[in-house]
This record gives C-alpha cells, structure tokens and sequence, in this order.
C-alpha cells in the first residue's frame, strides 16, 4: 500500500464532461477534456513512468508557473501533474477534490492554493477567515486520505 505525503503551503497562488471514474491524468483525451482551453507547459499530458513516483500539485495561478519548472527538476525522479485548472479559494478544492483526484495513485499531493480564501472580506474578521481557511483545508485533506 502506498503511502500519501501531504505537503500544506499557504502562499497566494476547466473541466469538461465526463464521469469521475474515468482517470483524466492516465488518458490523453480525458486530459484534454478536462483542462479544455487551457494551454502552455503547465497543461502538458504526462506520460508517465511506471516505475517511477506520481506527484499532484493542487494549486492556483502561482502553481500554473511554477509547474514546469517543477516538472523538468523532477524528470526521471517522478511524473509530476497538476490539477486540470486553476484551484482559486479551498471551498472550491472541498467540492472538487475527488475529481482532481481522479483513480490515479498518488504518493505525494503538494497543496498550495486557497490563500486568497483568508484574504479581505467585510464581513469576517482575519481570525475567522484564517479559522474557515484552516477548516477548508482540513476537510480536504480527509478527502485525500479516503
């Protein structure tokens, strides 16, 4: 049985149809129907080494950059993937994690996205919305380890 490494990391960082058993990360046509118009490097289908470690970054906008680069240090140490769109704020990540997850298995899943959920809104103080950001993450992570 494998073993998930969860990494947190709080720094500000489209689907198309189909069922959620169908693995988006393992099938180049599913891939390309769920990041839909999406292009550049960051959007690359991987084509994955069995041997090797499945890493999924779940982020947003900052992830999409940094994504490549991560991607080409790590080749020949892991097949690196990131989430088929943007993550924006983590009560997106509570509803869609299942489907970013797909069926693949993954030994290492790099959260790095739902800062902004923390960030000014009138009617929360900072230490609610960190509270409710904290909370988000969490029932996340549940999500992960099921």
């Amino acid at each position: 049985m494998k073993q998930i490494i969860i990494f947190l990391s709080f720094i500000t960082l489209s689907s198309g149809a189909f069922s959620q058993s169908e693995d988006i990360y393992q099938d180049s046509l599913n891939w390309k129907k769920a990041i839909g118009e999406a292009s550049g490097a960051a959007w690359e289908f991987v084509d994955a080494n069995p041997d090797l470690p499945n890493v999924l970054i779940v982020g947003n906008s900052i992830s999409i950059g940094y994504t490549p680069y991560v991607r080409e240090n790590l080749k020949g140490i892991a097949n690196l993937y990131r989430i088929p769109e943007n993550g924006g704020e983590t009560r997106k990540g509570v509803g869609k994690m299942k489907f970013w997850l797909s069926e693949t298995e993954w030994d290492i899943i790099h959260f790095n996205f739902g800062f902004r959920s923390s960030r000014n809104k009138r009617s929360f103080a900072v230490s609610n919305r960190t509270s409710a950001f904290i909370k988000q993450l969490s029932i996340c992570s549940k999500k992960v380890s099921r």
